[in-house]
């Protein structure tokens, strides 16, 4: 007889290797340690649904309102990336139409929202602080149903979500996607969130930190430390409570016996009669006891050493998600640990200011080629060329990068909008601003019948040739074109 040949149910039920008997022992259980309720492992948009973002959404905002901390954390992450806003500079071919386009696109920038509130520095700080709180944050490309102006309608996160109306296989907490993962809409929330409304991916933009690729939704920032900053509310309204109760307890009466005498105790009960029944146990102003009395004074030793060091802790463990989490205790920091750790903020405030100018670029060609259609300003081969000027950049050593900078600029290893971009200036408002400068001094001391050194600088210089400031020439505002340097002997 033939042997039977095995089935597919056979090989199926043939044991598998598991993470039971792996040689890992971070796969393996252990009875010191609690086990853990992982789950699978499975896609960020699976394992982050949208109730388990929600719930993280909704405690991330219940911690900002009453987590001064947490608030900090946030206000001071936006402070370092968006500053007072980040700014637009074209590069179109032709300097004029460039001009044009800055002025333009600043212009609109002044009320650049569907409601007309808010400028576009105010909508990039909403953008980058419902990122932190809620995970993402979004606005849609639109225009002012009574002018047609381009504008911005900004959302918050949970104004985006599943259809209520209907299941929909292709939404996932939002976002509709096409065959390949893509993108291909998003279904906003109108009004009460009773009706759907669906917007084009085109249309849409979103602001988050992307860590997976098969991430859809962000989830807060700083949703790790959640739990700390619970605890650090908790623990520290203990405490406050335990410190006003030891302060309410000033004086303890030790006592053998276990009763009060008849003095003390209409003295402690409040009888205005017991004034007069002690006065001749008073000598001055200590109250005599008993000899198997003892009156001592309750000292207060709230809080403890201890208790402040895990205050401390929990208060590190919040901020650590954040590149400064010195700020608790700044002054532990020295020389170089302080450009170590600025360096860090540069670096993470660099990298959410490239997720802010991925949706501005589309805010900016949206806008400038509006402007072009209707005639407004001229075309460009490079109309959608642009660069943005970031806020200041952090520094602690303020005198000593600006004497490389300079130096640099000499050499030719830098330029002039490299330099000024780190003060959050562009090179085309500096030269403006100096060139007005000018005309104002060379104007002014032809009114005034000055010499032009006189209104550039006191003290001496090279418009002077070669004389001091005590020296002042006779002819006086009668040639005031700029002289020579003067050469060096």
């Amino acid at each position: 007889m033939a042997p039977k040949k095995s089935t597919s149910k056979a090989k199926a039920a043939k044991k598998q290797p598991s993470a039971s008997y792996s040689q890992f022992a971070s796969t393996t259980q252990s009875g010191a340690r609690r086990m853990l309720f992982i789950g699978g492992v499975a896609d960020q948009r699976t394992e982050v649904n949208s109730a388990t973002r929600t719930a993280m959404m909704a405690k991330s905002r219940w911690a900002v309102r009453n987590s001064p901390i947490y608030k900090q954390c946030v206000d001071e992450a936006v402070l370092i990336s968006v500053g007072d806003g980040l700014m637009a500079q074209s590069l179109a071919k032709n300097a004029k139409t460039a001009a044009a386009y800055d002025k333009y696109f600043r212009d609109w920038s002044v009320r650049c929202d569907l409601t007309r509130r808010y400028n576009l520095g105010q909508l990039q700080t909403m953008w980058m602080s419902g990122a932190i709180i809620d995970g993402d944050s979004f606005g849609i490309l639109t225009n002012d149903p009574k002018t047609g102006v381009p504008a911005v309608q900004i959302l918050e996160a949970h104004r985006v979500g599943t259809p209520r109306d209907a299941f929909n296989n292709t939404n996932v907490d939002g976002a509709y996607l096409g065959t390949y993962g893509e993108i291909t809409g998003w279904n906003v929330y109108v009004g009460d969130a009773s009706k759907d409304r669906y917007v084009p991916a085109s249309a849409m933009l979103q602001i988050m930190e992307y860590d997976r690729p098969s991430a859809v939704r962000g989830y807060a920032v700083l949703q790790s430390s959640l739990n700390s900053v619970q605890d650090h509310l908790e623990v520290f309204g203990l405490e406050v409570r335990a410190a006003r109760t030891g302060a309410d307890h000033t004086l303890i009466l030790k006592k053998q016996g276990g009763v009060l005498q008849d003095d003390p105790a209409a003295k402690f009960s409040g009888d205005a009669n017991s004034c007069e029944k002690i006065a001749s146990q008073m000598g001055g102003k200590m109250l005599v006891v008993d000899t198997n009395e003892d009156l001592t004074q309750l000292a207060q030793t709230r809080p403890s050493a201890a208790w402040m060091g895990m205050m401390t802790a929990i208060e590190r463990d919040i901020v650590r998600l954040l590149p400064y989490e010195y700020q608790v205790t700044p002054g532990v920091l020295g020389g170089s640990s302080v450009r170590l750790v600025a360096g860090r903020v540069s670096r993470w405030a660099g990298k959410w200011q490239s997720i802010l100018i991925d949706s501005l670029d589309r805010v900016y060609d949206y806008v400038i080629a509006d402007g072009i259609a209707k005639g407004k300003i001229p075309d460009d081969p490079d109309f959608n060329r642009k660069t943005w000027i970031t806020p200041r950049d952090i520094t602690v050593d303020a005198g000593r990068e600006a004497s490389q900078d300079r130096a640099d600029l000499q050499m030719g290893l830098t330029t002039a909008q490299a330099i000024l971009g780190k003060k959050g200036v562009t090179f085309d408002d500096t030269l403006e601003a100096l060139a007005v400068e000018a005309e104002k001094r060379v104007q002014k001391a032809k009114d005034r019948g000055l010499p032009l050194w006189m209104l550039y600088q006191s003290q001496f210089n090279w418009l002077q040739q070669g004389q001091a400031s005590s020296q002042t020439p006779t002819d006086v505002a009668d040639n005031l074109d700029l002289p020579p340097p003067p050469s060096t002997p």
